[in-house]
């Protein structure tokens, strides 16, 4: 079964490393004839690195470019082993929601491993927002 895709105008995606962006002033439609062997981040879901300015956002960069980047991921792996192991030291509240990240990673679910990571981000937005005003330790 074929994947679409519908793109608005000016939006991107990512699909399996290419940056496809519409350049039309209408939507446009394609289909991925061979969808369960390619990996697709719509523009809402890809985070930038000047985008990637906290341990959590760092982290799901570095899931992201496992996910797209298979020729690497054994490096990008290196890298995500490291963050968990950061961010569970600085703020061990969030190691709860770090598991399921974790799990998907080891099993290779890439994508499923994103979305469970914005559940983190949210926390981590929270812990830094008490922080800041001085409610709770990292």
């Amino acid at each position: 079964m074929a994947l679409q895709i519908d793109l608005k105008p000016g939006e991107k995606c990512i699909v399996s490393g290419a940056v496809i962006r519409n350049y039309k002033n209408v939507r446009v439609q394609f289909a991925i004839e061979n969808g369960a062997d390619v990996c697709v981040l719509r523009e809402n879901s890809i985070m930038t690195p000047e985008e990637a300015d906290t341990p959590c956002k760092n982290l799901y960069f570095v899931i992201q470019l496992m996910y797209i980047d298979a020729e690497r991921r054994h490096v990008h792996l290196g890298t995500f082993t490291s963050l968990v192991n950061e961010i569970k030291k600085a703020a061990p509240s969030l190691s709860g929601l770090m598991s399921p990240v974790e799990e998907c990673v080891k099993c290779g679910s890439y994508y499923k491993a994103l979305r469970q990571s914005r559940e983190l981000i949210d926390a981590e937005k929270e812990l830094l927002e008490e922080a800041a005003i001085g409610k709770h330790d990292i």
